[in-house]
């Protein structure tokens, strides 16, 4: 048997698995996925989508293992604003969101290049 890594609500009060499913998606929380694949940060102003870094150290951040000095940007999360996705030019910590994260970072870079 699989195991989901899920929340659950108690379903006793609830009429139907449908009604549950309906009321796990619409929490307020980020599932346990979205909260393994990002990064809590609350330090900037909500229209900032992008946040360049550089890693001081040897380190692994939302399962990317970023080298001392190596470049890597922060993309904001569409529907939780202080969780932020790790981007970089090889990968995106979660794969689902890599095609999103590489238009956002490329947008900032054009932005930038622009100014």
């Amino acid at each position: 048997m699989i195991q989901h890594n899920r929340q659950h609500i108690a379903t006793k009060d609830v009429a139907s698995a449908a009604t549950a499913r309906l009321l796990i998606a619409n929490a307020q929380q980020p599932a346990p996925h979205v909260i393994a694949a990002t990064i809590e940060c609350g330090d900037y102003a909500t229209d900032i989508a992008v946040v360049a870094c550089r890693s001081k150290t040897h380190q692994m951040k939302c399962g990317i293992q970023l080298q001392a000095g190596q470049r890597y940007y922060k993309v904001r999360s569409i529907k939780f604003t202080n969780r932020w996705y790790v981007w970089t030019e090889q990968q995106c910590s979660s794969s689902t969101m890599q095609h999103f994260c590489t238009e956002q970072v490329e947008a900032y870079r054009a932005a930038r290049l622009a100014a």
